[in-house]
């Protein structure tokens, strides 16, 4: 019996220290996280969050030495949660590092 609960405690605290890891990943954009687009190659990094651009929640990015204003729709977190993900086109990123229109 106490072999049982002995096992059983073990179990308990692997799974939550498997919890545990998992709740220290990031869930939300944060500043200084790398931006890819959906090739893996960099494209910038989140400058500030809690922007807001036409009413929408934007994020602040760092694109080649220009700032610009991206709403937050436009990112995602990747699996491991280290990266955000852009789902902008490379000539879109451009066009809106020029004209700081998005």
């Amino acid at each position: 019996m106490i072999r049982r609960a002995f096992i059983a405690g073990a179990a308990l605290s692997i799974a939550f220290g498997a919890t545990a890891g998992v709740s220290r990943r990031r869930r939300r954009l944060e500043p200084g996280m790398v931006v890819i687009d959906r090739h893996g190659a960099r494209v910038g990094t989140v400058i500030q969050t809690g922007q807001v651009r036409n009413g929408a929640p934007a994020v602040l990015l760092e694109v080649n030495g220009a700032r610009i204003k991206v709403p937050d729709s436009k990112l995602r977190l990747t699996r491991d949660g280290e990266e955000a993900v852009i789902s902008l086109t490379r000539s879109q990123i451009r066009t809106s590092a020029i004209l700081n229109t998005f």
